[in-house]
């Protein structure tokens, strides 16, 4: 894996974690390596959490 990349903007190699362009100045996007973002992995968790809760207390109310 290298530590650069291209600016989609002007076609310089620049250093992977850069956040501007040193040549054009363009702002650059955060490089993605893949995987869910993270707002999705929050979603998903605390409908965990709220579904656990719900679980527990059902269950306490109606023993059985």
């Amino acid at each position: 894996m290298t530590n650069t990349r291209i600016c989609q903007e002007c076609k310089t190699e620049i250093p992977r974690d850069a956040r501007k362009c040193m040549h054009c100045d363009a702002k650059l996007e955060k490089f993605k390596e893949g995987g869910l973002p993270g707002w999705v992995l929050a979603i998903l968790l605390l409908c965990l959490i709220v579904g656990y809760f719900i679980w527990v207390f059902e269950s306490s109310y109606f023993p059985g």
